[in-house]
């Protein structure tokens, strides 16, 4: 099958073939209409891929949502796993030939709820938020900021 380009160039020297150099008129229409015939056949052809395509994509994006969904399921399946296992070790440390359960500190910056912050500990995006860096770092100086604490918990790693 022939490109719409040259398609276009057939329809233009068929045109060209038929018509009667002087008066203009269209003498043999059965070259044009087998190249319009042509020409249906094509845009036809093209705007049925070009609906392919956009089912395709409608699959895709479908499919996408519904992997989207399994994936936060197993996330949450495994994060419920690893309360569980955090639950039953109660810190203790677990080592096998094929896993390895540790735990390692951590200090998270807790606030109470209402607290009003100096503005040197917060900042502005679009919207008011502590700087939990710049707490915890004032903190650990032995400054004493009221409402503000530094909690100190364990987080497990499986390897």
């Amino acid at each position: 099958m022939r490109t719409m380009w040259e398609i276009n160039q057939a329809w233009d020297e068929a045109l060209e073939r038929a018509m009667d150099p002087e008066t203009g008129e269209i003498l043999d229409t059965t070259e044009l209409e087998a190249i319009g015939e042509e020409r249906d056949a094509k845009l036809e052809a093209i705007a049925l891929k070009y609906k392919n395509e956009l089912a395709f994509a409608e699959a895709l994006k479908t499919e996408k949502q519904k992997l989207a969904e399994r994936q936060q399921q197993a996330e949450k399946r495994a994060d419920s796993l690893k309360r569980y296992l955090d639950f039953c070790l109660g810190g203790e440390k677990f080592q096998t030939a094929k896993v390895r359960v540790s735990y390692r500190k951590s200090t998270a910056v807790q606030i109470a709820e209402g607290t009003i912050l100096p503005e040197k500990y917060t900042t502005v995006k679009t919207e008011i938020k502590p700087d939990k860096t710049a707490l915890k770092k004032a903190i650990q100086e032995g400054e004493e900021i009221a409402g503000v604490e530094l909690v100190e918990s364990r987080n497990i790693s499986v390897k």
